[in-house]
């Protein structure tokens, strides 16, 4: 264990880790990671990730020159496990399958705009839309229980400040 504070947010897609992540990182002058800018080298080129081992080595990096803490937005159970030991708080963001596919569906629009049909851009959306919807919380909630770290589970409908002020008090009782 590091002696700088380390938390990574998990869930499904769209529970808003990533947007907490952001809120709650500068709430508390933490170091933001995000973990699809270590998966990727261009933004939302998900047909191009990096090794996990390339992946793994610029957050490690990144972790380093992270002078008070450091929040991690999004999964890293597929990443190196030297990562863990750098980790002080494990948060589990829940939110219901409906608000979750709507969240991703809004997000494509704003990212996408109107996707026209019989696109390639359409069809890898539509496919990732039917994943995000037959996904369960078992994987990340396995890998949750086998690290040894604290963990809290947050409702992701919560305001970002009523979630960050429940991480900031888990903080404090560790």
């Amino acid at each position: 264990m590091t002696n700088k504070t380390g938390i990574v947010l998990v869930g499904l897609n769209g529970a808003g880790k990533s947007t907490l992540a952001k809120y709650a990182a500068e709430k508390l002058a933490f170091d933001l990671l995000e973990v699809e800018d270590y998966w990727f080298e261009k933004q939302h080129d998900y047909q191009n990730p990096r090794k996990a081992s390339e992946a793994s080595q610029l957050m490690m990096e990144a972790i380093a020159r992270a002078p008070k803490g450091f929040i991690i937005g999004g999964n890293v159970s597929s990443l190196s496990k030297e990562l863990v030991p750098s980790l002080s708080l494990i948060v589990y963001v829940d939110v219901a399958k409906e608000i979750r596919v709507q969240r991703v569906i809004q997000r494509d629009k704003k990212r996408y705009g109107s996707l026209e049909k019989g696109t390639d851009l359409y069809h890898s959306r539509q496919d990732f839309l039917t994943f995000v919807q037959s996904r369960t919380p078992d994987t990340i909630l396995s890998w949750m229980e086998s690290t040894n770290i604290p963990m809290l589970t947050i409702d992701g409908t919560n305001t970002l400040e009523q979630n960050t002020r429940i991480i900031q008090q888990r903080l404090l009782s560790l």
